[in-house]
């Protein structure tokens, strides 16, 4: 299963980076979030092993973290990550035709 570093604009104008791991024509979605410090690489041993076949699966990088922008590890208030988040989501419903209804989100520690 190969990935694919993406980009999307957070609401600030903020480009924010992602993993993914996407099926073509899969109709579920798997998001994973990462732990604090950490970054969207830490699930490249997780996401192939996981034998998900029509499943596309997507790892959020947090401002501050990664390849996102920002002061490492920081953000103006836990909201920031909350509203990032949020146009994560209405980013993948757009691009990727994912759908809320089939889509499983698993957040590791503050993720």
């Amino acid at each position: 299963m190969k990935s694919e570093r993406l980009q999307f604009t957070a609401d600030d104008g903020e480009s924010l980076h992602y993993k993914s791991w996407n099926v073509h024509g899969a109709s579920r979605a798997l998001v994973l979030l990462h732990r604090g410090h950490e970054h969207a690489d830490r699930w490249d041993s997780v996401a192939p092993s996981l034998l998900m076949p029509d499943t596309a699966i997507y790892a959020w990088e947090a401002r501050g973290h990664g390849q996102s922008p920002g002061r490492r590890g920081h953000a103006a208030g836990f909201m920031e990550y909350v509203r990032d988040l949020d146009t994560f989501f209405r980013h993948l419903q757009k691009q990727h035709g994912l759908v809320p209804e089939k889509t499983v989100v698993v957040a590791h520690s503050v993720g």
